[in-house]
């Protein structure tokens, strides 16, 4: 499943996410469960539920409709999954069940699904302002200076001045 393409097309801007668009009470719960279960929270760092990035997810696949259908299917195949092996959905389960669960989507022949959900899960997460606010000041790295730009300072034309003097480096072509 190729669904790589799709990501440049989808892409929400934070302040726009403020509702799920696509998932039942159900499907979100099964999603923030998943988000917690590839991101959970320790010390100062929010899982990934806890900063919206379920929600995100969920903004982000209503966009695409091959996003949408992969996402629907990916949380389809999990609650199957819990049903099966614990009797109840996949926000029920605790963490080692879940992990079981992931663990053998990724590794299994759907493998793409549990890719799609890991990468919007992950883009919505290290977008959040809390995130964001943990990283920046201990690496420096601007996590959203790729999408929004970042300043650069102005150019020192002063610096060509050497360049300037020295002779051509190519032959002039005549016809």
């Amino acid at each position: 499943m190729e669904y790589g393409h799709e990501f440049g097309r989808t892409y929400v801007p934070l302040e726009e996410v403020h509702d799920f668009l696509l998932l039942s009470e159900r499907e979100q719960q099964a999603l923030a469960a998943w988000a917690d279960c590839l991101i959970p929270g320790e010390g100062r760092w929010p899982s990934a539920a806890q900063v919206g990035a379920h929600m995100y997810a969920d903004n982000c696949a209503a966009r695409s409709p091959l996003l949408r259908m992969l996402l629907l299917r990916a949380i389809e195949v999990v609650e199957r999954q819990a049903q099966e092996s614990t009797a109840g959905g996949f926000a029920a389960c605790g963490m080692h069940e879940r992990t079981e669960i992931l663990g053998a989507l990724e590794s299994g022949a759907e493998g793409a699904l549990f890719d799609l959900v890991l990468e919007l899960v992950f883009e919505g997460y290290y977008c959040a302002g809390p995130v964001l606010e943990a990283i920046e000041p201990r690496t420096g790295f601007q996590v959203l200076a790729p999408v929004e730009g970042s300043a650069l300072e102005p150019f020192d034309e002063a610096l060509l001045a050497r360049v300037k003097t020295l002779p051509s480096a190519f032959r002039e072509l005549t016809r």
